[in-house]
């Protein structure tokens, strides 16, 4: 099945546009409320600007949902900024991530798709994750380098929304951490469980 023809629940449109350009790093905190998660939002934000100010890593551990809904451009801002050290991400992200890079869409639906007997078996996503894995392998690299050496060649056409690509380009670690048959992209024939 086409990534064209498969239904997606996210699209580039639905990103983040990102945080007004008058505020400063470390004043994102001003856009949530001081309740509930709002407050456990800015404690975060005032940690984050002290590591820095310490001259401290800071690394973000995110899962496919961080992505899929659309806050990507928020953190690659914090990447661009020098704020963030470093990513690392599960299977989900990444792949997440390679699609909106690549074709703008991501996030199935899961219901749909195992009640079709097709979920995951989207033909673009997994022969680009797999070959860009195969690749990195023989070059000795790990999964989030070889994806963003992949991207990059590839010219992604919404780069500018990937979280990897913003890694590869401000030459910080996208570490992509897999447990073998846990992602869609693993029930290809492209897939090799040595790799």
């Amino acid at each position: 099945m086409s990534i064209s023809r498969r239904k997606s629940k996210v699209t580039v449109s639905d990103f983040s546009p990102g945080y007004a350009a008058s505020l400063r790093c470390g004043e994102i905190h001003r856009l949530f409320p001081d309740v509930l998660a709002g407050r456990e939002f800015r404690k975060l934000v005032r940690a984050i600007v002290a590591a820095k100010k310490s001259r401290r890593p800071v690394i973000l551990m995110i899962g496919g949902h961080v992505v899929k809904t659309g806050v990507s451009p928020l953190l690659i801002q914090l990447i661009d900024r020098g704020v963030v050290t470093a990513v690392a991400a599960n299977g989900a992200a990444a792949i997440h991530d390679v699609e909106i890079a690549m074709w703008g869409r991501t996030s199935e639906d899961v219901q749909e798709g195992l009640a079709r007997g097709v979920f995951g078996m989207t033909s673009e996503t997994s022969s680009f994750v797999n070959a860009a894995v195969n690749e990195g392998f023989a070059r000795k690299e790990g999964m989030g380098a070889a994806l963003g050496r992949a991207l990059a060649s590839a010219r992604a056409p919404h780069s500018d929304k990937s979280l990897i690509a913003s890694c590869r380009s401000n030459r910080i670690p996208f570490t992509v951490h897999v447990a073998i048959g846990t992602d869609v992209t693993h029930q290809h024939p492209e897939a090799s469980g040595q790799r």
